[in-house]
C-alpha cells in the first residue's frame, strides 16, 4: 500500500511538470491550436515549454498559453488574440514576433530579434518585463495599452523605431516605465505629421530622436520624464511636455546636421547641456520653445567655419518670458589649430544669443599667458587695457571702424595701459592686437 502511494505521487508530480512542445507544422497549417502541428500531438498548455524552430510561421487566433516560449532562428509568431507566458518568452536573433491584436502577458520577454507592433487594432501588454536587445518596431500600431506593472528596458544595443500615430499608454492604476539605454526614434511617412504619446514614466540614458513633422507627447501629470546626465534629446520635430520633466542631459537640435528642435509647454535645463552646431553666420542649430523655459546649464559648441566677421546667433527663442537663464557668461571654442573664438552668452527676455566678440590666432594656453583684456566694454570715455607684455613682442592695438578703416593706434609698453576714445564717435569698432606685425587677436568693442 505504501509503495502504491509513492508511485501514485510520482505519477501526479510528473504529469504537472513542464511538457516540451515543438512546432512541426505537420498539421498543414500555421495555427497554434492545430494539434497535429506539435510533436506532442497536443496544443501547448500553461505548463508547456514551447519551441518554434527556424523557418516556421505560427499564428495565434485564440487564447494561447505556455510556461516558456522560444522563437528560434527565422521563426515568426503572429499574435491576434491572447498570449500568456508565465515565465520567459525568448525571441532569438532574426526571429520576428508580430503583435497585431489582443493581449500579451509574459514574465519576461528577452528580445534579440524583432518585436513588431503592427495594425491599429486594440493591444494590451500586462505585467511584463521587456528586455529589448535588438529591434522594437511600431508600424501603424495605434495605442499600445500597458496594464499592471510593465517595464520596458531598451538596452544598449536596443532600438525602438516608431513609424506610427499612437503611443505607449499606461491604464489607470498601472505602473509602466520605459528605461532607455539605446535609441528611441520617431519617423514620419510621406511627410504626414505623426504624434506618439508617452503616457508612462520615461528614463532616458541615451538617445531619443524625433523627426521633422513628428512629435512626442508627454502629457500626463501622474508620470515623469527624466533625461539623465547621459541622455540626449535630438532631432527636428517636437517634444510636447506637460509631465514633470527633469533634464540633466543634452539637447542637440538636428543631431549630426543643422536643425530646429521645438519644445511645447515645458522646457527645463537642470544642469544639462545645449549642444549647438554653427556652420555659418546664417546656418546654426536652434531651439524654439512655446512656453517659459527655465535654463541652467552649459553650452557646447561645434563651429565648422572660420568667421570673417563678428556676428550673433540666436540659438533659443521663447514665446513667453524666460523664467531663468543661467549659463557661463563666455564660451571659448578651440579649433584645435592654434585658433579659438570667444562668444558672449546673452540672455534676454525671449532669447538666448551667442555673440562672437573675440577671435584669437593663438592657442588657449598662450591666451591665458598673455592675459589680454579691455575693460569695461562697452566703453564710455576710457578703458583699461591689460596685457602681460613679457609674453608679447612689440605689442600694438589697431582700432578699425565697421567699414574697415583704421581709426586709431595704441602702443603698449606696460602691463596696463589706458584706452581713450578721444574723438571717436559712438558705435562698434574692431580691435586687433598685433605683435611684430602679426595679428594675435581681433575683438569687438562698443563706444557709447
Amino acid at each position: 500500500m505504501k509503495l502504491f502511494s509513492i508511485l501514485f505521487a510520482l505519477l501526479v508530480t510528473t504529469s504537472t511538470l513542464a511538457q516540451s512542445h515543438i512546432f512541426t507544422g505537420d498539421g498543414g497549417t500555421t495555427d497554434w491550436h492545430t494539434t497535429l502541428n506539435w510533436n506532442a500531438n497536443s496544443v501547448p498548455s500553461n505548463t508547456s515549454t514551447v519551441l518554434i524552430p527556424d523557418g516556421f510561421e505560427v499564428n495565434i487566433n485564440a487564447t494561447a498559453t505556455s510556461q516558456a516560449l522560444t522563437l528560434s532562428g527565422s521563426g515568426t509568431l503572429t499574435l491576434e488574440a491572447t498570449l500568456l507566458v508565465s515565465e520567459i518568452f525568448s525571441i532569438e536573433n532574426v526571429a520576428v514576433f508580430s503583435f497585431e491584436n489582443g493581449d500579451l502577458s509574459a514574465g519576461t520577454i528577452e528580445n534579440n530579434g524583432t518585436m513588431r507592433f503592427a495594425n491599429p487594432e486594440y493591444k494590451t501588454i500586462a505585467n511584463t518585463i521587456i528586455n529589448n536587445h535588438s529591434q522594437m518596431n511600431f508600424i501603424n500600431s495605434n495605442i499600445v495599452n500597458l496594464s499592471g506593472t510593465v517595464t520596458i528596458n531598451n538596452g544598449i544595443e536596443g532600438t525602438m523605431d516608431i513609424l506610427a500615430n499612437g503611443g505607449l499608454t499606461q491604464e489607470n492604476g498601472a505602473a509602466a516605465t520605459l528605461i532607455n539605454d539605446g535609441v528611441v526614434r520617431k519617423y514620419t511617412e510621406n511627410g504626414d505629421f505623426g504624434s506618439f504619446y508617452m503616457i508612462l514614466d520615461v528614463v532616458n540614458n541615451h538617445i531619443i530622436e524625433i523627426a521633422e513633422d513628428s512629435q512626442y507627447l508627454f502629457l500626463a501629470p501622474n508620470v515623469s520624464f527624466h533625461n539623465t546626465s547621459t541622455g540626449i534629446l535630438t532631432g527636428t520635430g517636437v517634444f510636447d511636455i506637460s509631465s514633470p520633466f527633469l533634464n540633466e542631459g543634452t539637447v542637440s537640435p538636428g543631431g549630426d546636421a543643422i536643425g530646429e528642435l521645438r519644445f511645447i509647454n515645458t522646457f527645463n535645463l537642470n544642469g544639462g547641456v545645449l549642444e549647438i552646431d554653427i556652420e555659418s553666420p546664417i546656418a546654426f542649430d536652434t531651439i524654439v520653445v512655446t512656453g517659459s523655459p527655465d535654463l541652467e546649464g552649459s553650452i557646447l559648441l561645434d563651429v565648422s567655419y572660420f568667421p570673417e566677421d563678428f556676428n550673433m546667433s540666436t540659438i533659443l527663442t521663447s514665446q513667453f518670458s524666460i523664467a531663468n537663464c543661467t549659463f557661463p557668461s563666455q564660451i571659448k571654442y578651440d579649433t584645435g589649430d592654434a585658433t579659438f573664438f570667444v562668444y558672449e552668452v546673452v540672455c534676454n527676455k525671449n532669447a538666448v544669443i551667442l555673440d562672437l566678440v573675440e577671435i584669437y590666432f593663438i592657442g588657449v594656453d598662450a591666451y591665458n599667458d598673455i592675459n589680454f583684456s579691455i575693460t569695461p566694454n562697452p566703453i564710455n570715455q576710457e578703458a583699461l587695457i591689460t596685457l602681460n607684455i613679457s609674453q608679447v613682442n612689440e605689442p600694438q592695438l589697431f582700432i578699425y571702424s565697421v567699414a574697415g578703416k583704421k581709426v586709431k593706434t595704441v602702443l603698449l609698453d606696460s602691463d596696463t595701459s589706458a584706452f581713450k576714445r578721444d574723438s571717436l564717435a559712438d558705435g562698434m569698432y574692431f580691435v586687433q592686437l598685433v605683435s611684430e606685425g602679426k595679428v594675435i587677436s581681433t575683438e569687438k568693442i562698443i563706444l557709447q
